[in-house]
C-alpha cells in the first residue's frame, strides 16, 4: 500500500505525522511525505521520499505577522485579529503548494493529511476515490464537552457556548485554505468547494487525533469516525548521543528543570533568559535552557547551575529532568506528561492556554503563566512548587505511567492500514 502523508505546520505538527509515517513503513507500506521546507533535513535523515512545500514556517513566525501574534499573546480578541492575518499569508503561500501535494498524492492508495491541508486532500479523494484520513494534535471538532481550543474556558461552560465557539474557530482557521484547494479543483475539472460545504464534510471525515484519551476523553457527541490514538512521538534516534557538556552537567547534581519554548519566537530572548536564570537562582534550582526557534539563551552566561542547549530528543531529555517548563504546544505537552514529571506551561498563542489548563486540571502541572506575565517572582515560586509539591509530583507520575503504556503512532498506523 502506498500512503501519502501530508504534513504541515511547526515541529509539533509535523513530528507526529513523521512518527506515523515511520510506523507505516515498518509494516511494509510505501510512504511518501510532504512538509514545509524547514523539515527537509529531519525527514531526509529517515530516508523517506519527500516533496517539499515551498513555505518556511520559521521565517513566517519571524516575520511581522508572526511577531505581532507573539506580542498580542493569548487574549482572544487579540488572537481574533492576528490569526486571520497569519492564515491569509499561509493561504497565499499554499497556492504554490499544489504541485508538490499533487505529486505526493499522484499514486497514493491512502492519504493521511494534516488538518490545514484537508481541503486539498479531500479534493484528491473526491476526484480519485482515494481513502482519506485527517489528523491533528488538537481537538478541533465541534462538541458540547469543551470550547474550541482558541477560546477561553470559564469553569463549567454551557453546551451552547462550547458549540458556538467551534462555529467561530473553524471558519477562522480554514477560511483562507479553501482558495488554494479551489485553484487545483478548477485545474482538474472539479466544482468549487464553499467553506460551508467543506466544514460539513470535515466533521464527517475519518479522523486520527494524536493525543491521549487520558488527557482529553472522547466526548459522547463525537462519532465512530473519530479516533483518539495516544500521543504520536518520535523516539530518540539510535545514533543520537548527548554532548559531553550535557552528560557532565547531569552527573554533577540533582535533576534540573527544563525550560524551552520550542518553535515560539521569543520577544527579547536575552531578557527572557535573564528572568529564567534569576528565577532558578532564587529558587536554588538547576536548569537546562533550550534555545529553540526563538534563540532563548544568554550570551554572557556565567552561572554553573544552568546549561544552555540546542536540539535534543524530548523523550530522552524530559525523563532526566525534575520538571518541564514549556510553551504548551500539543506535542510538547504530550512528551512532558509522558515523562512523569510535573509541568508548567507558559502559553504564547493559539491552543497553548487550552493545554495549560488541561494539564493543571489533571493535577500533573501548575496553572499556566502566560508569557506576557512572566516575572522572576512568579517563575521562582513555580520552580519551588514543581520540585517540592508531593501531590503534584505523584499525579504527574501517575499520568506519565498511563501515557507510557500507549503507542499512538502504532495505533494510528493500524487504523490507516485498514483502509486498503
Amino acid at each position: 500500500m502506498r500512503v501519502a502523508v501530508l504534513g504541515f505546520g511547526s515541529r509539533g505538527d509535523v513530528q507526529p505525522l513523521l512518527a506515523i509515517a515511520l510506523r507505516l513503513r515498518e509494516r511494509g507500506h510505501e510512504v511518501v511525505m510532504t512538509a514545509p521546507q524547514d523539515f527537509t533535513d529531519p525527514i531526509a535523515r529517515h530516508d523517506l521520499p519527500f516533496h517539499s512545500i515551498p513555505v518556511n514556517i520559521n521565517q513566517l513566525l519571524e516575520g511581522e505577522i508572526g511577531q505581532d501574534m507573539m506580542r498580542k499573546g493569548t487574549s482572544l480578541p487579540r488572537m481574533m485579529v492576528a490569526i486571520p492575518r497569519l492564515t491569509r499569508e499561509l493561504g497565499e503561500k499554499l497556492r504554490s503548494a499544489n504541485d508538490p501535494l499533487e505529486s505526493a498524492t499522484a499514486e497514493a492508495d491512502v492519504i493521511l493529511t494534516h488538518g490545514l491541508l484537508t481541503p486539498f486532500a479531500y479534493s484528491v479523494h473526491e476526484l480519485r476515490g482515494v481513502p482519506l484520513f485527517m489528523t491533528t494534535a488538537v481537538p478541533l471538532l465541534t462538541t458540547s464537552a469543551f470550547p474550541a481550543p482558541l477560546f477561553p474556558q470559564f469553569g463549567k461552560q454551557p453546551n451552547l457556548y462550547n458549540r458556538l465557539s467551534f462555529s467561530v474557530a473553524l471558519p477562522l482557521l480554514f477560511g483562507v485554505m479553501i482558495g488554494p484547494a479551489n485553484d487545483w479543483r478548477k485545474r482538474v475539472g472539479l466544482a468549487p468547494l464553499s467553506l460551508r460545504q467543506f466544514l460539513r464534510i470535515y466533521q464527517r471525515l475519518p479522523t486520527v487525533l494524536t493525543y491521549s484519551s487520558h488527557v482529553i476523553p472522547k466526548p459522547a457527541d463525537w462519532g465512530v469516525n473519530i479516533h483518539i490514538t495516544g500521543y504520536s512521538l518520535l523516539p530518540t534516534p539510535q545514533d543520537w548521543q548527548p554532548s559531553e557538556a550535557m552528560q557532565t552537567f547531569l552527573s554533577q547534581g540533582p535533576p534540573p528543570i527544563f525550560i524551552g519554548f520550542g518553535s515560539m519566537k521569543v520577544p527579547q530572548p536575552q531578557e527572557t533568559a535573564r528572568i529564567i536564570i534569576e528565577a532558578l537562582h532564587q529558587s536554588e534550582q538547576r536548569g537546562i535552557l533550550q534555545a529553540g526557534w526563538g534563540g532563548l539563551r544568554l550570551d554572557d552566561l556565567s552561572h554553573d547551575h544552568v546549561l544552555q542547549i540546542g536540539d535534543a530528543p524530548h523523550d530522552w531529555l524530559f525523563s532526566r529532568m525534575s520538571a518541564i517548563v514549556h510553551h504548551g504546544g500539543a506535542s510538547t505537552t504530550g512528551a512532558a506528561l509522558r515523562s512523569g514529571n510535573p509541568s508548567l506551561i507558559v502559553p504564547f498563542i493559539g491552543d497553548q492556554p487550552f493545554w495549560g489548563n488541561r494539564v493543571a486540571a489533571l493535577g500533573a502541572g501548575l496553572s499556566p503563566i502566560p508569557f506576557r506575565r512572566l516575572t522572576v517572582e512568579r517563575l521562582a515560586a513555580a520552580f519551588r512548587q514543581l520540585t517540592t509539591d508531593a501531590s503534584l509530583r505523584r499525579h504527574a507520575y501517575e499520568v506519565g505511567r498511563a501515557l507510557q503504556a500507549e503507542d499512538g503512532a502504532s495505533a494510528a498506523a493500524n487504523i490507516i492500514a485498514t483502509a486498503h
